[in-house]
């Protein structure tokens, strides 16, 4: 279904046509499928195959209809690619820049941080997805959390800011399109210290570094918020695969509003 949903239709040079819809909603369609679309855009037009680093800037919601896609190809050099999309519906919606490359196997590893210890997919319980009017994101995952923790948010428990457990599509694995949609399609992590569905957190700007592959149907999906002051908030994501690979990696800072709007 993304792969529908994320459709291009070629309409010139580095533009395209495309259709948000409604099967991705959080009261809006979401951030993280809107990222995915522009990947998908980006994708189209690199002349390097790996997409590396994204960032993007959401100017303004976006909404279920159609959708024109510019991009523009700013610097193709030997190893890497740097490029610039658009994305409008009557006005501007949001602006991505990214890096593309070719990841190489091999070569010196060092990684500093440590998977979350949960348990396996199997041995995890379905997480508890309210039904919300116009919150259609839910219907499209098979989300999973160990027994005992938050039933909503999973991550930590008890009155922490962290929030996660294991993700996977229900209708097909994940891979490199797909990622900025997983690593923003969880309950926003601050919930956990301030008490679920206690108001939202639409993203302003929002960075996904893609660091292997995907090539494994469960990935864990684990956030924790480190700073809320001034009404904003900044949210760091990890993927981790099944077997212990770190898949990608992200951050976001959002706005924080106390209440739901009316």
């Amino acid at each position: 279904m993304l792969d529908d949903d994320t459709r291009l239709e070629v309409i010139g040079p580095g533009r395209f046509r495309g259709e948000i819809t409604d099967r991705w909603s959080v009261r809006a369609p979401n951030g993280g499928y809107v990222a995915s679309y522009l990947t998908r855009a980006l994708m189209h037009e690199s002349p390097t195959p790996d997409p590396l680093a994204l960032n993007v800037h959401f100017v303004a919601p976006a909404a279920p209809g159609a959708a024109t896609l510019e991009v523009e190809v700013l610097r193709a050099g030997r190893s890497h690619a740097t490029l610039q999309a658009r994305l409008f519906q009557r006005e501007l919606v949001a602006v991505a820049t990214a890096t593309f490359g070719r990841r190489r196997d091999g070569g010196r590893e060092l990684i500093n941080t440590t998977m979350p210890s949960v348990p396996p997919p199997d041995e995890c319980i379905e997480r508890l997805k309210p039904l919300v009017p116009g919150l259609t994101i839910g219907l499209r995952f098979d989300d999973r959390i160990p027994a005992g923790r938050h039933p909503e948010l999973g991550g930590e428990g008890g009155n922490t800011a962290t929030a996660g457990g294991w993700k996977r599509l229900l209708d097909r694995e994940l891979d490199d399109l797909a990622v900025p949609l997983f690593l923003d399609a969880w309950p926003p992590s601050i919930w956990g210290a301030t008490g679920a569905r206690a108001g939202f957190a639409p993203t302003i700007d929002y960075t996904v570094h893609w660091r292997v592959t995907p090539h494994l149907p469960w990935h864990l999906a684990w956030f924790a918020t480190s700073d809320l002051r001034g009404g904003y908030l900044v949210e760091d994501g990890e993927l981790w695969a099944s077997d212990g690979t770190l898949v990608a990696q992200s951050r976001q800072l959002a706005r924080f509003v106390e209440e739901p709007p009316a």
